[in-house]
């Protein structure tokens, strides 16, 4: 079997456990459910990131993803985009950068001290929506709790900040990926990889990769 052929299945299995498939007649079948959930999220390392963790905490946000039944296309500047990426519309490629606290300063804005990361206002910028996760605010949790893996826990700061843009809201929830504030309690979630987004949540962001993805046209972000 072929690697598209079978990436295709396994989405398919996905999209059947979480809800989105149905038995029956597949010609009655809505298209944004047959269709592969597709979204291309750019990580761009501006503080220096090794590249082997960089590369693993992309795997670990697309690992994320997929457990939701959306397929992520991870660039992280080692490789090259593929025909995959090619045939995705602007509006689904999100941008994350990977930078310091004293490069977001420098860009006049002024988050939480015990923020990892954040969307600056609705973060569009030609279309395109841009994220920051902060590297030393990673690190500092690192220096404060032992059995941290730092591609762990910089691969969820990356999915949450990925989640406001994708559930288009600024606030947070009161637990899950999508809580603002991440206490020692939600740390040993994250070395455990059992932290996820609600069910809502989830489906949420299904809806919203399918408008920017399979319906860009339909697809506006909040200012």
């Amino acid at each position: 079997m072929g690697g598209k052929r079978l990436g295709n299945t396994l989405m398919a299995a996905v999209l059947l456990a979480a809800g989105l498939g149905k038995t029956g007649d597949a010609a009655g079948l809505d298209a944004t459910l047959t269709a592969p959930l597709r979204i291309a999220l750019h990580l761009i390392n501006r503080s220096g990131v090794k590249e082997t963790v960089l590369d693993q905490a992309g795997k670990d946000t697309a690992r994320i993803f997929f457990n939701m039944g959306v397929e992520a296309l991870i660039q992280t500047g080692t490789d090259r985009e593929d025909q995959a990426w090619a045939s995705l519309p602007a509006s689904c490629h999100l941008y994350v950068h990977i930078i310091t606290m004293d490069t977001i300063n420098r860009l006049g804005a002024h988050p939480r001290v015990t923020s990892l990361g954040m969307v600056l206002g609705s973060a569009e910028v030609d279309g395109i929506s841009v994220m920051y996760v902060f590297n030393d605010k990673v690190d500092m949790w690192l220096t404060q709790k032992q059995g941290i893996s730092k591609t762990r826990l910089l691969s969820y700061a990356v999915t949450h900040e990925i989640g406001h843009i994708l559930l288009r809201r600024d606030g947070h929830s009161k637990s899950g990926i999508m809580q603002g504030s991440w206490d020692y309690r939600v740390i040993s979630d994250v070395v455990s990889g059992i932290l996820t987004f609600h069910e809502r949540e989830a489906a949420q962001i299904r809806a919203a990769v399918g408008a920017r993805c399979l319906h860009p046209e339909n697809c506006t972000d909040p200012h």
